[in-house]
């Protein structure tokens, strides 16, 4: 199920996030799946260079940072294509575990699914993992595509109810624990610099991270 556009559910600042959010979900067949979606606006419009082929080649190349044990594969992608708002890339499965989007006006969306392994039955907490290579891919971006307006990020949980995620008791095996929210927003950030994105990113990930108890 797709956020609301309700403006009575959403602050003015988020709103225009959604309806991206909501875009992304349905174009790419995301929008009944548990996902984790993050998000970066540029308050400038029309200002990404998409037809530079360092963009292409910065979506091909993913995160910098990726270490091969995330089911994201760290955004590295399997093919691009031209999509009505941008660019997008997805990993090379027939039913992508995660998709990326740049968009003409700046805005860069990533949505991963929340993947939970038969062995775990619940999503491991690696996901928080997301959050720090999405900045770091904004930033190869953003330098491909010649952005340099100010931005804010914000990121969005969805589909999320009865969704187990993994427990980390003291002792003993992890355990598992069901999600009773359909939904988890994160504030809208403001940043305005690189390093500001960096820290940003850094504390997007610490709130998530507090859906796993106990893991170190």
């Amino acid at each position: 199920m797709l956020p609301s556009l309700d403006p009575l559910l959403h602050s003015p600042e988020r709103l225009p996030f959604i309806k991206k959010l909501r875009c992304l979900l349905e174009d790419h067949g995301f929008e009944d799946t548990p996902t984790l979606v993050i998000q970066c606006a540029a308050d400038d419009t029309e200002v990404a260079n998409l037809d530079s082929g360092e963009v292409n080649q910065a979506l091909l190349k993913g995160c910098n940072g990726y270490n091969g044990a995330e089911w994201w594969s760290g955004f590295m992608a399997g093919r691009t294509s031209k999509v009505f708002d941008g660019v997008s890339s997805v990993d090379s499965r027939s039913e992508p575990n995660w998709v990326t989007e740049l968009h003409q006006d700046g805005h860069f969306l990533a949505a991963v699914r929340l993947m939970v392994y038969a062995d775990l039955a619940g999503v491991h907490p690696a996901i928080v993992n997301a959050f720090t290579q999405f900045g770091e891919l904004l930033k190869n971006l953003h330098t491909a595509a010649a952005v340099q307006a100010r931005l804010t990020l914000t990121a969005t949980l969805v589909n999320t109810r009865d969704v187990g995620v993994l427990l980390f008791p003291q002792y003993g095996q992890p355990q598992v624990r069901h999600l009773k929210r359909d939904s988890f927003e994160w504030p809208v950030y403001r940043a305005d610099s690189a390093e500001d994105v960096k820290g940003i990113c850094e504390q997007m990930g610490a709130k998530m991270s507090r859906l796993f108890p106990g893991y170190k």
